[in-house]
């Protein structure tokens, strides 16, 4: 009898591991087990896994280095290799399937999974880690990721031992690059918003996988605070920070954030420290001039923005923060408490401010 072989499949003597299936040393799904009475396999998709279970097999005593009579060995698929040499296992192609058995048996019979097609076979392709240039990540489903073969237009599966992790942080960077927020703007909503949520699951995968990635945590506050979870946009930004303090872009969003959050103190102090670091920098002094407003600092506010505009007179974000901080020191308009009311309509000044206008 014969067995399929798919993927990178370890095949043993049924003879030799009988002891370690028994007391559940070896253990595995249903369907990337399969056995005919005279060997036994367990098949993975991805190289670096079988070699693993492989190395798991040689501590329990299993021989799977030595040839020719070893207890296990590595059989790869795509080009039907064997190792280490082997003296009792045959392999060969049936039609689009490929198949081993014990050397010296007859392999018309094949013992296989209950929907296991010949015609079909595994339904694997070889990937070649130096072409993956040619693909184009789509998604990621547990450990498999899903590719698009540019050249081909086919969808592309390749098995990993872990996720993804630059794949998944480029597709959820790119996603919340393509629906960029800034804060202030109305929440996203709608497909954007699903997109989004893609975007986060996939960058929430990254930072369980690689928590020391500061980039990361910032593109998933930015995500976060798109769909108006601002809570955690709070403890992303914080955490990039933590991680990262020379880059006054992670200070800009979490002071935005914790404008939003009412936490105006923690607010001014991320924006000074992002301005030390650009203290050139028009936006980012505008930025800060913003966030002495919400704490109720004028006089630092109007002396920031007015710096703000010396370095860039026709900047529109920074004038209009300048007529804020005028309305608001005026009384023509109440001080706001989060970023979302700079869009709503000032209310109407009264007689008395009319009749002292001069003042402002």
């Amino acid at each position: 009898m014969a067995i399929p072989l798919e993927g990178y499949s370890v095949v043993a003597q049924l003879n030799r591991i009988s002891h370690l299936l028994k007391s559940n040393e070896v253990s595995a799904t249903t369907r990337s087990v399969v056995s005919d009475g005279n060997i036994w396999r367990r098949s993975f998709m991805a190289e670096e896994d079988a070699r693993k279970f492989l190395q798991e097999l040689q501590e329990r005593n299993v021989n799977v280095q030595f040839g020719p009579d070893p207890d296990a060995v590595l059989v790869n698929e795509f080009d039907q290799s064997i190792e280490p040499h082997c003296s009792w296992l045959s392999v060969s192609t049936y039609e689009k399937a490929v198949i081993g058995w014990r050397t010296g048996t007859d392999p018309n019979a094949i013992v296989a999974y209950e929907d296991w097609d010949p015609k079909a076979g595994s339904g694997l392709i070889f990937h070649d880690p130096e072409g993956e240039h040619d693909l184009e990540f789509v998604r990621a489903e547990d450990n498999i990721v899903v590719y698009l073969d540019r050249s081909s237009g086919e969808e592309v599966y390749v098995g990993r031992s872990s996720p993804p992790i630059l794949s998944l942080f480029e597709a959820g960077r790119d996603t919340i690059l393509k629906h960029f927020y800034s804060p202030g703007d109305p929440i996203v909503t709608g497909s954007a918003a699903e997109e989004i949520a893609d975007a986060i699951d996939m960058l929430s995968r990254v930072t369980e996988e690689d928590p020391d990635a500061w980039g990361a945590h910032w593109f998933l506050g930015k995500g976060l605070t798109a769909v108006g979870r601002y809570e955690e946009a709070y403890q992303s930004f914080h955490r990039a920070l933590e991680l990262e303090r020379d880059t006054e872009a992670i200070g800009r969003e979490l002071a935005g954030v914790c404008l939003e959050l009412k936490k105006y103190d923690e607010a001014v102090t991320v924006a000074e420290q992002a301005a030390a670091l650009k203290p050139d920098d028009h936006t980012t002094l505008g930025n800060l001039a913003l966030c002495y407003l919400f704490a109720g600092r004028l006089h630092e506010a109007r002396k920031t923005i007015l710096a703000a505009r010396k370095l860039h007179p026709a900047n529109e974000s920074n004038n209009a923060i300048a007529k804020l901080i005028e309305d608001v020191t005026s009384g023509m308009r109440a001080l706001p408490e989060t970023i979302s009311e700079l869009s709503a309509p000032k209310p109407k000044r009264t007689i008395w401010q009319r009749l002292f206008f001069w003042r402002s």
